[in-house]
């Protein structure tokens, strides 16, 4: 649980995505303290399963999503959504949060998988 955490901390969850609009909020990344403090209940293997699915007391906007599927299709290069082509010539590059690990390209060859075979395995 504490690692599925991590993980997705590090591919932009549970934080604002920086969009060039007030009001934005970061979602949730539970933690086990978060529930033990929030319900007075200890975290329970079950609800591990649910959340490595993305179930459960997760949170996330479209856009946090959207974030998240760039930075795995890009290599894991953190990326800054904006609403005004003012950012549109800007190239901007951020420092890679995911990619040292190598279930980024396993992430990515799936999705490649998937789009072009279907299924996601190999033929």
């Amino acid at each position: 649980m504490d690692r599925i955490g991590a993980m997705a901390r590090r591919f932009g969850l549970g934080e604002t995505t920086a969009l060039d609009l007030p009001g934005e909020r970061g979602g949730l990344v539970p933690t086990r303290e978060w529930k033990l403090n929030r319900f007075s209940q200890p975290w329970l293997d079950a609800e591990t399963v649910i959340y490595g699915i993305g179930q459960g007391f997760i949170l996330a906007t479209p856009l946090q999503l959207a974030v998240m599927a760039a930075r795995i299709a890009n290599g894991g290069i953190a990326v800054t959504p904006h609403l005004t082509r003012d950012h549109i010539n800007e190239r901007r590059v951020e420092p890679r949060l995911a990619s040292e690990y190598p279930s980024m390209n396993i992430a990515r060859a799936a999705s490649s998988s998937c789009s072009t075979h279907g299924h996601g395995g190999q033929q």
